[in-house]
């Protein structure tokens, strides 16, 4: 494309490459931040069909609504220390529910994912809750108008309440053991399944794509 629309240039040209930062994944103080999936809109959802539907493929447990959220996330953290599990809030209803997956559900997710995808938590979400329970295509997932992402479930449940959102799905961190798994098996992560902190600053530095030669005029 480059070469078709501006012709051949020298590769070793700034537009060529990328800038990428390495870091020990046993570095103490290395953490994974959760990405929370919020969504937008969901056409025609009705919270106690989904309910039902949702029984196939997780147990679920409602919990109180006057929760704080570090009980929600103490709570998430304990049922996903060795399973996959979240917890669901709506809109249009001040109760929590936890989603904890039942057992041998993981093979529903489909014959094309690697056995180390499947034991990922936002794949579950995606393929058993997204696609199969709210019909959501795969194209809808990249709907930036249709998901947004949070890390900070205070925020989160604000975001609900006051009616930003139509729901979320609450999420514990992708264990690092998790990202060595699927990397190991030169897998590409799926979308918004890491969120590592610390991590270098963005914006300081800008690499330059414009293929143009800039022309001094004298």
């Amino acid at each position: 494309m480059m070469v078709t629309r501006f012709g051949s240039k020298p590769k070793e040209r700034a537009y060529n490459f990328v800038m990428f930062y390495l870091c020990n994944m046993y570095q103490e103080g290395l953490t994974i931040l959760p990405a929370h999936r919020l969504i937008k809109s969901c056409s025609g959802f009705s919270l106690s069909r989904f309910l039902e539907d949702i029984k196939r493929y997780f147990f679920i447990k409602t919990l109180s609504e006057d929760i704080n959220h570090e009980r929600l996330q103490m709570i998430l953290s304990e049922a996903g220390r060795d399973n996959t599990a979240f917890i669901f809030h709506f809109k249009d209803d001040k109760r929590f529910f936890l989603l904890t997956l039942r057992e041998g559900k993981r093979e529903e997710m489909g014959n094309d994912l690697h056995p180390s995808l499947k034991r990922l938590d936002v794949l579950v979400l995606s393929r058993l809750i997204f696609q199969k329970v709210l019909g959501f295509s795969k194209g809808d997932l990249d709907d930036e108008k249709i998901f947004h992402y949070k890390s900070n479930i205070s925020q989160c449940i604000k975001s609900v309440r006051n009616g930003h959102y139509d729901m979320v799905f609450m999420l514990n961190p992708t264990k690092i053991e998790h990202v060595k798994e699927v990397t190991s098996n030169s897998l590409i992560m799926p979308r918004k399944t890491t969120f590592f902190y610390p991590k270098v600053l963005t914006g300081i530095v800008i690499n330059k794509i414009n293929p143009y030669e800039t022309i001094k005029i004298s």
